[in-house]
């Protein structure tokens, strides 16, 4: 009888136990977080992310309770700095909720403006753009003197929404968005008897998401040690975009197109892996993807560090100087930031570019700026950007 109730007592005991741990594993492996709008605020100052100078590695597998280290990356000298406008502030559109500068690209044509994001109970999202007009010559291309591709000024808010976050967002959520996205120009080819002629390339671009894990992330931090174990979502990001070419309304002439290099239906995609953490509004990690191998790295301190904005970080590591400032014309000052300089642009008040110039192997954190001669008294505006075209640095700078 003893040894009876003895064994009984012994497998229930071993029953529970199974049964415990079987209770254990599922919670562990069900076990994930869910972003909300509370949780994910946006910057509408800085935002800040390093870029590292490790390539080539395999993207990390998916799946919930993963482990993600990523704690041998190294930061090369360039990052990405980007610097938020309140949306409320600016009358391009009614109810954006931020903007920033954006360099858009046309084959080997780069021209500026501004990208603008919407943030409402949703998500945060994509919601249209603004472009300065930007004049090129194309006499390489096309053998006339005075041959030109202008991409004319525009302001577009798209005509449905592209979201990089959805509110609530968790493992096994998924969203596919389409957008048409229009870039009118004028072309004038003497070759072609095309002057000034009106055209438009729109793009058809489709993006899809997908939460593909949860786990905890640990990355580098800025001073050499790495950040705490945190736990995030996986989010795979992959785009397609489809180009076609119309002059007058009709569609662009093949030998024209075989000119520049392009055809109509022209694809291009990409791929990104993606994570984000509760509390801090963007990306901590973001990995560029290709054929399964990383082309680039990019995480943020700040995220990292568990703060919610990148704006102290940025103000307290970054601090960008110019001096002497007010300064003379013709003069030399000094461009002092946290990154190597690439490129420096003045523009007068009136937004008028008055000098573009390039640093190939610029001092790390300092670059001297020959200011033009000739330049009348008055306020001035300079960017500084690096050699992957992000912004560095933007400010004033008086001449006396």
């Amino acid at each position: 009888m003893f040894a009876s109730n003895f064994l009984n007592t012994d497998t229930m005991r071993n029953s529970l136990l199974l049964i415990a741990s079987m209770l254990m594993l599922q919670a562990s492996v069900f076990a994930q977080i869910t972003i909300t709008q509370a949780d994910f605020v946006p910057p509408l100052v800085y935002d800040t992310a390093f870029i590292a100078n490790e390539t080539g590695f395999q993207t990390p597998p998916s799946g919930n309770d993963q482990t993600w280290k990523f704690t041998t990356l190294t930061k090369s000298n360039y990052a990405y700095i980007t610097r938020f406008m309140d949306g409320s502030k600016d009358d391009a559109f009614d109810d954006d909720y931020s903007y920033r500068s954006a360099t858009y690209s046309f084959q080997v044509f780069d021209f500026t403006g501004y990208a603008y994001m919407g943030y409402d109970k949703n998500g945060y999202y994509d919601y249209g753009r603004s472009i300065d007009r930007s004049p090129f010559s194309i006499a390489a291309l096309t053998g006339g003197a005075n041959d030109s591709l202008v991409f004319t000024a525009q302001k577009i808010k798209y005509n449905h929404r592209m979201d990089f976050v959805k509110f609530p967002m968790t493992v096994g959520d998924k969203w596919t968005q389409t957008r048409r996205e229009p870039t009118p120009f004028e072309l004038t080819v003497s070759g072609f008897g095309l002057n000034k002629t009106p055209g438009v390339s729109p793009r058809n671009r489709t993006d899809t998401r997908e939460v593909i894990g949860h786990g905890t992330l640990q990355v580098p931090l800025d001073d050499g040690s790495t950040s705490a174990m945190m736990e995030v979502l996986m989010v795979k990001h992959t785009y397609e975009m489809e180009d076609s070419f119309y002059l007058n309304g009709q569609p662009a002439p093949a030998a024209l197109m075989m000119a520049f290099g392009i055809s109509q239906g022209m694809k291009q995609g990409g791929e990104y892996i993606e994570f984000y953490r509760k509390g801090f509004g963007s990306y901590v990690l973001r990995l560029e993807v290709t054929g399964g191998a990383v082309d680039v790295a990019a995480w943020d301190i700040a995220g990292a560090r568990g703060l919610s904005t990148a704006t102290q970080l940025v103000q307290a590591r970054f601090v960008t100087s110019m001096y002497p400032n007010p300064a003379a014309a013709g003069s030399t000052v000094t461009l002092q930031t946290g990154f190597n300089i690439e490129n420096f642009r003045l523009f007068d008040a009136g937004g008028r570019e008055i000098t573009n110039l390039s640093y190939k192997n610029s001092e790390a954190g300092k670059c001297a700026v020959n200011l033009p001669t000739g330049l009348q008294t008055g306020l001035y505006f300079y960017t500084a950007t690096s050699a992957n075209g992000a912004i560095v640095t933007q400010g004033k700078i008086n001449i006396n």
